[in-house]
């Protein structure tokens, strides 16, 4: 999994949007294809399993927060969708697809997304659509 690290780096380093999306996705190519499904049913790789998913979590977090900023919203959506298959209750990814869809669709998709996942927020998550997203039923 060196090269799942190397390639996160790499992606922090890249100021590129495009070439920032081509190294997230062959992260993710390698965290999704390679590791998780061989080694989740053996208890002795669960600490390195742990290790890799917050490793990818932030990952995921940091890339979608950067394409947000470039206006790189179907990346950014299309990454958030991708981290909520492992993870459907992350607060972190549900605030930033919930902002993505506000974004790119309005406050009636995004309300409707919200509603649906609000259980799974915390309050700083909350509080952050509310500053981002102000015309928001919340």
């Amino acid at each position: 999994m060196g090269l799942f690290e190397e390639l996160c780096d790499s992606i922090e380093m890249e100021n590129n949007p495009k070439k920032r999306y081509r190294l997230y996705e062959a992260a993710v190519g390698l965290y999704s294809g390679n590791l998780l499904p061989r080694l989740s049913d053996n208890i002795y790789f669960i600490p390195s399993i742990t290790y890799y998913q917050g490793l990818y979590f932030r990952l995921a977090g940091r890339y979608i927060e950067r394409q947000t900023e470039c206006g790189e919203y179907v990346y950014a959506h299309k990454a958030a969708k991708a981290a909520l298959a492992f993870d459907p209750f992350n607060s972190s990814l549900n605030m930033h697809l919930t902002i993505l869809l506000y974004q790119q669709s309005g406050a009636g998709t995004a309300n409707a997304f919200y509603t649906g996942i609000k259980r799974h927020l915390t309050e700083a998550h909350i509080q952050r659509i509310k500053q981002t997203c102000p015309n928001m039923i919340i």
